[in-house]
Formats: structure tokens, sequence, C-alpha cells
């Protein structure tokens, strides 16, 4: 049986995703783009940083736990993220501890099936 590279399967979905929300957002009023403004780079930012980084960045557990939300990673992580008083993008730092939160949260019974280091 073939091993999945969850690095490449969630970088090729997250930018799917994101091609299909830029698609959404360039069908609206140029109102409700500056509305979204926020949304916008939020996805951009992260989309961006998740398919630059690898296994040296990000462990691959988190990688894994990424690859179960295919096809809405970035909306789940926007939604984590308006949710989360302290979450932030700025810098790649930030955008890790997003992803492990984000993780913690949402996936904690597979980062801890194994007892797996974070």
């Amino acid at each position: 049986m073939e091993e999945i590279n969850y690095i490449e399967a969630v970088q090729n979905a997250v930018f799917d995703e994101f091609e299909d929300f830029k698609k959404q957002e360039l069908l609206k009023s140029k109102e409700q783009i500056f509305d979204d403004n926020y949304q916008i780079r939020f996805y951009d930012e992260v989309s961006n940083f998740l398919e630059c980084v690898d296994d040296a960045v990000i462990d691959e557990i988190h990688w894994k736990c990424l690859n179960e939300d295919k096809g809405k990673i970035l909306s789940n992580m926007y939604e984590h993220y308006l949710d989360s008083e302290y979450a932030s993008i700025n810098n790649s730092e930030d955008l890790i501890d997003l992803i492990v939160d984000y993780n913690k949260e949402y996936h904690h019974d597979m980062l801890y099936e194994n007892d797996s280091e974070m």
C-alpha cells in the first residue's frame, strides 16, 4: 500500500481551496470584496505559508491532522482563528502556533492516539 505524502496532499488541497475561494470572491461586487478583506488576507497568508513549508517546520502529525480537513482546511482554520482570542498570522511562529492550536482542538484524538510529541 502506498504511503500518503501528507505535506503534498495538504499543500495541493490548500492550493485548490484558495483558488476556489478566489474565484468566488471575484464574482462579488467591489464593496463585498472590500468587506471580505480580513478573510482574504487570512486565506492568502495561511495558504502561502502552508504551500511553502515542510516537515522541518511543522511535524508530520500536524500535516496528517490537516489532511483530515481536505477541502475545508482554510475555512475551518479561519473560523477557529476568529474564535481564538490570541491567534495571529503576523509571522511564521504565529502561524505554526495557530496550526498546532487548531489541531489540538479539532484533532485531539489523532494527535494523542500514539502519545505523539508536538
